[in-house]
């Protein structure tokens, strides 16, 4: 069988260093064929809308570096852009009247898709339609719902798929013919590193896991969980031993 592993919610420099580490040590034995960065591998927190006084003032190479890096580490398979990865593309593409931040978010989206097209990784547009990656009977994406009927908007829009984006594991089972489930990944990112969602009760219910599984050869897709629990990090099976 088949095996993957998808990722969501880096954020950057925002990223946790031991989530990070426990998500490559696990790639490295898993060795799966299928790697998955499910978007928000950068944050962008200068240039997201409402960003306060302080956070337009933070520099973005820290947080592109970081970014790239975990591209490379990682060497995945299929980028999804993510919400916060398409605030380049917004800034480049839209006329805010700042003629050098469009210029420069044009070229720093140029980079990261060269650094893509040289790891043969298969790019996704944060889109609802064409934002999708369809494996075996599961559709992976980065997300386009939130709050606690997330999982449940997912299975019923998508049928049996998998996102990030809400920073949460969750799942629901449709009561449909087809039993379609929809999944909710944790993220990669530290929580106290991201000091703009303090403000939001969502943010109590963050975690940090990411997905593995495998793939049959009548194309079912298996999701496992690989979850942070306090300084440990939960395996469903003895593979971590």
């Amino acid at each position: 069988m088949e095996r993957w592993q998808a990722v969501f919610d880096i954020h950057g420099n925002h990223q946790c260093k031991k989530a990070v580490r426990t998500a490559l040590r696990f790639r490295d034995k898993f060795k799966p064929k299928v790697r998955v960065i499910g978007g928000d591998l950068f944050d962008f927190a200068a240039i997201r809308n409402g960003a306060s006084v302080e956070e337009k003032a933070l520099s973005m190479e820290a947080d592109v570096e970081a970014g790239i890096k975990f591209l490379y580490d990682f060497h995945p398979t299929h980028f999804l852009l993510g919400n916060h990865d398409y605030r380049i593309v917004e800034r480049a593409e839209r006329n805010s009247g700042c003629g050098i931040m469009r210029d420069h978010c044009r070229r720093l989206h140029e980079e990261i898709m060269a650094h893509c097209r040289e790891l043969r990784c298969e790019v996704f547009p944060y889109d609802v339609k064409k934002g999708v990656f369809q494996y075996g009977d599961l559709r992976i994406l980065h997300g386009y719902c939130h709050g606690v009927n997330s999982a449940r908007k997912l299975a019923q829009s998508y049928g049996k798929s998998l996102m990030g984006h809400i920073h949460t594991d969750s799942e629901f089972t449709n009561d449909d013919f087809e039993g379609s489930v929809g999944y909710t990944s944790g993220m990669l990112a530290d929580p106290e590193k991201m000091s703009y969602a303090r403000r939001h009760l969502g943010f109590l219910k963050w975690n940090q896991s990411f997905k593995y599984g495998w793939r049959t050869e009548e194309d079912h897709v298996v999701v496992q969980t690989v979850k942070g629990v306090g300084g440990d990090w939960i395996y469903p099976t003895r593979f971590n031993k």
